[in-house]
């Protein structure tokens, strides 16, 4: 199997604030989405956020520079790459 789409979306968490969701689909059929909503931990092994600071846009929480890091920094890297599932639907990098 190859990675054959990869986009990613705003949507808002179960507090309503906007957070990334990626979505991938792979050749055999089979479609991955995950998102990555913020929670109040803040250690030093945490993701940093990243937020548009747009004022205009939920307070400027959005998340749509996020969005498009991933149509154009990581779905370029990813495309194409090969993969495989095992039974339990896990998908593993396999390039």
């Amino acid at each position: 199997m190859v990675i054959k789409n990869v986009f990613g979306r705003e949507i808002l968490d179960s507090r309503g604030k906007p957070t990334v969701e990626c979505h991938i689909e792979l050749s055999d059929g089979h479609h991955i989405t995950a998102s990555a909503p913020s929670g109040a931990s803040v250690g030093s092994g945490e993701a940093k956020e990243l937020r548009d600071n747009n004022k205009n846009r939920y307070l400027g929480a959005g998340v749509l520079v996020a969005v498009n890091n991933i149509a154009d920094h990581i779905a370029p890297i990813l495309l194409e790459k090969k993969t495989r599932c095992d039974t339990r639907g896990r998908t593993h990098d396999t390039a």
